[in-house]
């Protein structure tokens, strides 16, 4: 029986408790408790209500999430909310909607990427893929995130990512990561809630 996992923004693994790195840090907010954001999300809409943010523009280092996942994961798929921001004079006309987002697992390019620009609705997209991974091989992994641009204003609103895994029934016993395993096969899978 495949089990489902997540890595939320703020709380991390739900079953190592392990949380995101976030680079360069003194760039990055936690949206729903950023104090000089003048941009309004719901964090209804958001899974546990919160999600990590940052504008990067050059010649800022580049902005990544990283995090590192065990060696059960068969596929991997993260997710953030894509703001559509009316092109406007005023409070709001140095920010911007455009994404531009590689990917590396253990340092390694996966051939994905993800682009995005706004379409002026004002609208916010909530709960979007920007990538999906299958077929992963089972070892110990480190998955980054990378926004960066040589031209472009841009931005990151990680909110975050599911798992599938393997239970020890199918991936058979591993005195390092047998109880991890048991954590997972007794977790529900659940899905974000969004209302």
């Amino acid at each position: 029986m495949i089990q489902f996992g997540y890595i939320d923004d703020e709380d991390g693994d739900s079953v190592t408790g392990l949380v995101p790195i976030y680079t360069p840090s003194n760039f990055w907010q936690q949206g729903d408790l950023c104090t000089i954001c003048l941009l309004a999300f719901d964090p209804i809409q958001m899974f546990h209500g919160t999600w990590h943010a940052i504008t990067h523009q050059p010649p800022d280092p580049a902005a990544t999430v990283e995090f590192n996942f065990t060696d059960m994961w068969i596929s991997l798929d993260v997710y953030c909310l894509l703001p559509n921001f009316i092109l406007e004079d005023g409070p709001l006309e140095d920010y911007t909607s455009t994404y531009n987002l590689s990917f590396a697992l253990d340092g390694q390019p996966v051939g994905q990427s993800f682009t995005h620009q706004s379409d002026f609705s004002g609208h916010t997209q909530y709960n979007v893929s920007v990538l999906s991974l299958s077929n992963l091989s089972q070892v110990l992994h480190t998955f980054t995130m990378i926004g960066a641009s040589t031209v472009d204003r841009l931005t990151i609103q990680f909110d975050y990512a599911r798992y599938t895994c393997v239970p020890f029934q199918l991936y058979g016993f591993s005195p390092v990561t047998q109880p991890l395993i048991e954590a997972l096969t007794m977790m529900p899978a659940r899905r974000p809630q969004l209302l």
